[in-house]
């Protein structure tokens, strides 16, 4: 039998151990890199992220359970991957001052200046006003937020960011992958920031039902436990008929813990024979049959495995949830999937009421869907 199926108590922590190793060794060999571009372009760093990444409004993920708000945090950060042509662009846009006009040269070349306007319009070209409209929508939301007395407090913002690092499994893989995303933890918080707000916004007009709250929690319903484990303590003797005297015993009234203390040959005897919990694919085939099928507080009859002869104890078992207790969860759940069903059409409203104009656009049209009926430089009607 491998290490990885060994009834031993100590052995579901050491597979935990196990799992992270790898990441926090990748941690400790890219923290001097990382750290030494962070404070090589702090500033830079931070418009990467504000300005290219307020797309992540329909980008939020759905929260079905905490094991899968998990592994989605795992497998990227809320507000998504920085594109390097539009972190670029606003690197541009934060030296040419005005935005037209500047003869100042971006580079030169045998004496031949390039101009830093020259720059600027071949990086517009390439973003195709991609980061001015997310930079114009960013500001919709902003005077939206304004207009509906809507507020993002610290409290609600430190929340949601210590969320998001419980759902990494130490402080230091949590930096690491903030590191490889591009982000530093000021800035990954500033883009989180923007997103909270953008769905508070939203929030005011999403007329979320208590009907859709109890179907997506059907829907859901037995995702929101962790995955199939129990909780369980057991005796390990070597011989047969000891096994069968101490089974007896225990049917008979006496205490468990006591029994497995004195008797097991097992590393959890000294906890009177607790494993904790673990899963099936934690232990081997024929304790884990044999222990899944108990109910709380039953006790197995003898169980034979290469390591010898057993008697299980179930202690615990996955809770059921119910509605009351996972509301405010389905909530989140539901308000997302409209976040991400109609957000689109939503900002289209904002921009649609709003006054626009873009200087950049030399056809003056917006993402807003709409004609805006006038040409170049003139602007959107108020709303």
């Amino acid at each position: 039998m491998s290490d990885e199926k060994r009834i031993d108590g100590e052995q579901p922590e050491t597979l935990k151990e196990n799992e992270t190793e790898n990441v926090n060794e990748n941690v400790e060999n890219t923290a001097d890199n990382s750290q030494n571009e962070t404070e090589v372009e702090p500033a830079a760093a931070e418009q990467e992220v504000t300005a290219e990444e307020r797309s992540s409004l329909l980008d939020t993920p759905n929260e079905v359970s905490e094991t899968e708000s998990k592994k989605s945090a795992g497998n990227g950060l809320l507000i998504g991957t920085i594109l390097v042509a539009a972190a670029a662009i606003i690197a541009v846009l934060l030296i040419v001052k005005p935005f037209g006009g500047d003869s100042e040269a971006a580079a030169e070349v045998n004496g031949v200046e390039i101009s830093k306007d020259a720059l600027l319009d071949k990086l517009m070209e390439q973003d195709q006003n991609g980061t001015l409209n997310r930079l114009i929508e960013d500001e919709l939301i902003r005077q939206e937020a304004e207009q509906l007395d809507v507020e993002m407090t610290d409290e609600e913002l430190n929340q949601e960011l210590e969320f998001y690092k419980n759902t990494y499994s130490s402080e230091l893989e949590f930096q690491y992958l903030l590191s490889m995303s591009g982000y530093t933890e000021a800035s990954f918080k500033e883009a989180l920031k923007e997103d909270l707000l953008a769905t508070k916004v939203f929030e005011k007009q999403a007329n979320i039902t208590d009907e859709e709250l109890q179907t997506t929690f059907e829907q859901y319903k037995a995702s929101y436990s962790e995955p199939e484990m129990i909780r369980a303590s057991h005796i390990l003797v070597e011989d047969e008929q000891q096994a069968n005297d101490l089974l007896k015993q225990i049917n008979e009234g006496a205490d468990f813990a006591k029994l497995a203390e004195e008797y097991s040959t097992d590393g959890s005897a000294p906890r009177g024979g607790n494993l904790d919990y673990f899963s099936r694919e934690d232990m081997v085939q024929e304790f884990s049959d044999a222990a899944f099928q108990l109910k709380k507080g039953e006790v197995s009859g003898v169980v034979q495995t290469d390591y010898g002869y057993h008697i299980i104890k179930v202690t615990d078992v996955p809770k059921d949830w119910t509605y009351e207790e996972k509301k405010e969860e389905v909530y989140r759940i539901v308000l997302n999937q409209k976040l991400q069903a109609e957000g689109a059409t939503w900002i289209s409203g904002l921009k649609s009421d709003a006054e626009i104009t873009n200087y950049f656009d030399e056809s003056d049209e917006t993402d807003a869907g709409t004609d805006t009926g006038a040409e170049t430089g003139d602007t959107q009607n108020a709303g």
